[in-house]
């Protein structure tokens, strides 16, 4: 019989090669910031060799990842409309992880003799094309539940400076010919958010979920005190923190007293766990909070039981089959999920806006980053 153990040895030695490569693949770490030090949200960075490159966009807070990078040489690279082109080149050996911090500067531009005073307030910034990073005109910058929108000019500016300050936003940007892309901004009390976008070539599905942006529109502009929106800019917590720890935390909520209710998120499936919409859809029953990642979401529409939103979101679920019970007020044992300051508080009184209380929340639409 002809010896296997040169075989094995060989095999055992493709393996020990092929960890000891894994091990050695390295990482690029960094943030993107403008010159003031704000972070560029939503930013393009690729990561390209001679023959090959990849993708990421930045978070919320500026950062950008990529992971599992070869041994090899590199060039990072950042465009952005009205900014210097940023790159840089980088070596990666053994595995190392590599910091990046990047700063794009405003492009020197020869401006008219038009002299602008006063503070820029409002949502403002250009839309290009991902592909040639060329400026996009025509394209249409909506602000959701603001009832503001306007149209990109020939050099792909806009700017909606109507939009008061001091509360987050979802901006939803679309063109013919193009996906969709949703962006959640953050807009100070005094000044405004510089928001510089590119769109990617592709199908346009605006005109089928048009209603459904529409009816999103006009109920966050409806409000009402037992009405939020929360963007993914109020969302707090790592990768791993589940959707129901971070709503607790997420500002707009605590202003307004809106809690989910402990016994409900204990009883999943039940008539007393909330209602889930995805995209303006009702989920399948069975769809829980912790089934979504924080990373995936861009906005999520929050309603108590006593809002005209509530009463017409969960028709939907009677009039689409199969019907089913949820968001109802357990009748009694009102305790509810933990607050900022970890304190769990248990009332005894009927559901309402007693002092120191807060008030169920009934309803979630999520919307997914698009």
């Amino acid at each position: 019989m002809r010896s296997r153990l040169p075989s094995i040895v060989v095999a055992i030695l493709a393996i020990t090669l092929a960890r000891s490569a894994m091990a050695q693949a390295g990482t690029i770490v960094g943030t993107v910031t403008t010159a003031d030090g704000g972070p560029v949200v939503g930013r393009v960075v690729t990561l390209s060799t001679e023959w090959d490159s990849v993708r990421t966009t930045t978070a919320s807070n500026g950062a950008f990842r990529f992971d599992n990078v070869a041994d090899g040489r590199y060039e990072l690279r950042i465009l952005m409309p009205g900014r210097t082109p940023w790159s840089t080149a980088i070596d990666i050996r053994g595995g190392v992880t590599v910091s990046v911090n990047a700063i794009l500067r405003p492009t020197i531009r020869r401006l008219p003799s038009v002299r602008v005073t006063g503070l820029r307030t409002g949502v403002y910034g250009e839309i290009g094309d991902l592909t040639t990073y060329k400026p996009l005109d025509s394209a249409r910058v909506q602000v959701i539940g603001f009832r503001a929108a306007t149209i990109t000019s020939q050099d792909g500016r806009f700017m909606i400076d109507s939009v008061a300050g001091g509360r987050s936003y979802v901006v939803r940007i679309s063109r013919g010919g193009y996906q969709v892309k949703t962006v959640s901004v953050q807009v100070p009390e005094r000044g405004g958010f510089e928001l510089n976008a590119y769109l990617e070539p592709g199908i346009d599905r605006s005109d089928k979920d048009e209603l459904l942006w529409r009816e999103f529109d006009n109920r966050v502009d409806y409000g009402g005190i037992d009405a939020a929106l929360v963007t993914r800019t109020d969302l707090v917590g790592g990768a791993k923190a589940s959707l129901a720890s971070a709503l607790t935390l997420a500002r707009p909520l605590l202003m307004k007293g809106l809690r989910l209710h402990w016994a409900a998120l204990s009883r999943p499936g039940t008539e007393t766990y909330p209602c889930i919409f995805v995209n303006g859809r009702a989920a399948p029953q069975g769809v829980l909070l912790d089934q979504f990642e924080l990373g995936d979401i861009e906005a999520i529409e929050v309603y108590g039981p006593r809002t005209l939103q509530h009463d017409r979101l969960v028709g939907k679920f009677a009039a689409s089959p199969p019907s089913y019970l949820c968001g109802l007020p357990p009748e009694r044992s009102m305790g509810f999920a933990p607050s900022a300051e970890g304190i769990r508080t248990t009332m005894r009184v009927p559901l309402g806006r007693e002092p120191g209380s807060g008030q169920m929340i009934s309803v979630l639409v999520i919307w997914l980053r698009q």
